[in-house]
């Protein structure tokens, strides 16, 4: 992997459940790391809805390789978030991963 292609900073979360005063089940995120990771945009998707428009943009982050990182946790790329589709480990070989991420707005 070359570093220089490593120019966006990305935030990884991990999703926690806890129980508020009232024993209802609340689902938090955490920071989990920042990592650096080159970004390429794979499709953007509108849907006419009669509420509005949804639009679907699917994206891939190349990072290093990162042995916590877990196919429930979300990905906050200049402010918006991502929920994890796939997770690749090119290559076997323990040096980088593809994570396909999904954002709606």
């Amino acid at each position: 992997m070359i570093a220089g292609l490593l120019r966006h900073s990305i935030i990884i979360k991990t999703r926690t459940l806890s129980k508020n005063s009232i024993g209802e089940s609340v689902e938090t995120f955490t920071t989990l790391k920042a990592v650096r990771a080159a970004v390429k945009q794979v499709s953007n998707d509108t849907d006419h809805l009669a509420d509005g428009e949804r639009i679907t943009t699917k994206t891939q982050f190349r990072i290093r390789y990162q042995s916590i990182f877990d196919q429930t946790d979300i990905i906050i790329f200049k402010g918006v978030t991502y929920d994890n589709l796939s997770i690749e480990n090119t290559s076997g070989m323990n040096r980088e991963m593809i994570i396909t991420g999904e954002a709606v707005r």
